[in-house]
C-alpha cells in the first residue's frame, strides 16, 4: 500500500512534484533524452544522450538511447527534451557499447487505467473536480457515521464521453470519444478514434441497466464493445472483426464529459471518417 499522510489526519499533502507524459512517437532519432536512476545504488542519478533507435519486438516498441542505463536503473523515467516521459528504463546489452534500452511510454498508459479505471487524459480534470467537491462537503458528511458507498442510480447515456482504447492484439492505446443518443435504451451515435488507431464512424446498440452492448460499423470492419455504466463512465472490452483478417480485441474506459447529446436532426450518416478525424477536418 502507497501511503503520503497519517490516517485520520485532515493534512494531505498537496503540490508533490511529478513528472508528467509524453509521446514516445513524437521523438526522431538523434533526438536528445534524459535518463533518471539509480545505478548501483547511487540515487538520483541524471544522464543524457540521444534516442538511436526504435525497435519493436513482439508487439512492444523499444527505444535504443545512448544514456547509460546501468543496474539499478531499471524502472527510471526517461524523458525528452523539454522533461516529459517517453519511456521507461528497462536494460542494456552488456556484450556491445552504450546499447541502452526504454519501454515506450505508450505501453504505461493502459496499466495506469486499468488501475484508475479512468483515461489519463481525463485524469487531471477529475482529479481537480473531485477537490472542489471534497471542499463542499460539510463536516457532518465527513463523519465516520456518514453514510458510505450507497448505490448510485444508473443514468441515461445521451451525452459526450473521452477515454482511451487500447488494443491488446497489437500493444497499441489510443484516445476516443462517443456522442451517443439514448432513447428508451436504443443507443445510437459516433465514435471518433486518434492515431495511431482507427475505427472512427457511427454506432448502434442497447443498454439495459447499467450493462452496455454497441456496434460501431468504420472502415476497418464492425466493432463490438461490451461493458457496464458506473456513476459516469464506462468500461469493458470490444472486439475488432475484418474480413480476412483475425479478429482483435482490447480494453476500454470513457468518462462522460457533458450530458449533451446529438443536435436535433442527428444523421449516424454523417459521422466522421478517420481521415476526417485525424486531419483535424
Amino acid at each position: 500500500m502507497f501511503q503520503l499522510s497519517e490516517r485520520g489526519s485532515a493534512y494531505k499533502p498537496q503540490g508533490l512534484p511529478h513528472v508528467t507524459l509524453g509521446s514516445s512517437r513524437d521523438l526522431a532519432v538523434g533526438d536528445k533524452v534524459v535518463a533518471i536512476g539509480s545505478p548501483q545504488g547511487l540515487e538520483n542519478t541524471v544522464s543524457d544522450g540521444i534516442l538511436s533507435a526504435v525497435r519493436e519486438y513482439k508487439s512492444t516498441r523499444y527505444l535504443q538511447i545512448t544514456a547509460p542505463v546501468s543496474a539499478g536503473s531499471s524502472g527510471g523515467p526517461v524523458l525528452n527534451a523539454i522533461g516529459k516521459t517517453v519511456g521507461i528504463a528497462t536494460f542494456q546489452f552488456e556484450e556491445g557499447q552504450n546499447l541502452n534500452f526504454a519501454v515506450a511510454v505508450e505501453h504505461l498508459v493502459p496499466l495506469m487505467e486499468q488501475h484508475f479505471e479512468v483515461s489519463v487524459a481525463d485524469f487531471n480534470s477529475i482529479i481537480r473536480r473531485a477537490r472542489r467537491q471534497e471542499r463542499k462537503v460539510s463536516p457532518a458528511e465527513s463523519s465516520d457515521t456518514a453514510p458510505r458507498n450507497l448505490p448510485q442510480p444508473v443514468e441515461g447515456l445521451t451525452g459526450q464521453f473521452a477515454g482511451v482504447v487500447h488494443n491488446r492484439s497489437i500493444g497499441l492505446s489510443a484516445e476516443f470519444g462517443l456522442l451517443v443518443l439514448e432513447d428508451q435504451g436504443t443507443l445510437s451515435g459516433c465514435m471518433l478514434v486518434l492515431q495511431p488507431l482507427f475505427g472512427s464512424g457511427p454506432l448502434a446498440g442497447f443498454s439495459l441497466d447499467s450493462e452496455v452492448t454497441f456496434v460501431v460499423t468504420s472502415a476497418i470492419g464492425n466493432i463490438t464493445f461490451t461493458g457496464h455504466s458506473k456513476n459516469r463512465s464506462l468500461t469493458g472490452t470490444y472486439t475488432v472483426q475484418r474480413e480476412g483478417v483475425p479478429d482483435q480485441d482490447g480494453t476500454f474506459t470513457l468518462r462522460r464529459i457533458s450530458s449533451e447529446g446529438p443536435p436535433n436532426g442527428f444523421d449516424t450518416a454523417r459521422c466522421p471518417t478517420d481521415a476526417e478525424v485525424n486531419n483535424g477536418e
